[in-house]
């Protein structure tokens, strides 16, 4: 959005809204009172956030015709990345336990899911602003809270709940503006 704004382009009122009420409803989903290390979480949380910003701005940039291109070469750059850091810190980077390569494939597969997801939203991204696709785009802990709960029966607090509708709430009016 500051992006934006810099280049003479700004999201409606509506949309700035629903940034704003998305904003507060993903902490809201996303908190516990069981979580620890909340400075950690968030430093990392903003890190992910400025490198999916980054990844929004550049796929911005590329046309329709390069394709799935450049989320290829930004996977491929990631997955170098996560090896590096795990041969480095003497983690083995293909766990042997069964339940963990399970939750490993997994993970893959959603992570390929994700390529189509992200590849819709660089594609969305070069028609609509790219602030309120980015916004938009990064509900996903709000769906993990669901799924959460959903799936694991996990309990959930009034102040989740009332992250989850208010990202909803934040997502319509988002594409409404």
């Amino acid at each position: 959005v500051g992006f934006e704004a810099i280049r003479g382009s700004s999201p409606s009122t509506l949309a700035l809204v629903g940034m704003t009420i998305g904003v507060v409803s993903l902490v809201l989903a996303a908190w516990s009172p069981e979580t620890s290390g909340l400075i950690p979480g968030i430093s990392l949380a903003a890190l992910a956030g400025g490198a999916f910003a980054v990844m929004l701005l550049l796929g911005a940039e590329t046309s329709e015709a390069s394709g799935l291109w450049p989320l290829s070469v930004q996977r491929a750059t990631a997955a170098l990345i996560v090896l590096t850091i795990a041969l480095a810190t003497s983690s083995d980077p293909l766990p042997r336990a069964p339940g963990v390569r399970r939750t490993a494939a997994a993970g893959g597969a959603a992570g390929s899911l994700g390529v189509g997801v992200t590849f819709v939203g660089l594609q969305r991204a070069g028609e609509a602003s790219v602030g309120a696709v980015a916004v938009a785009s990064s509900f996903y802990p709000a769906v993990t809270v669901a799924l959460r709960w959903v799936l694991d029966g996990e309990r959930l607090r009034w102040w989740q709940v009332a992250g989850l509708v208010g990202s909803l709430v934040a997502v319509a009016l988002i594409a409404l503006g």
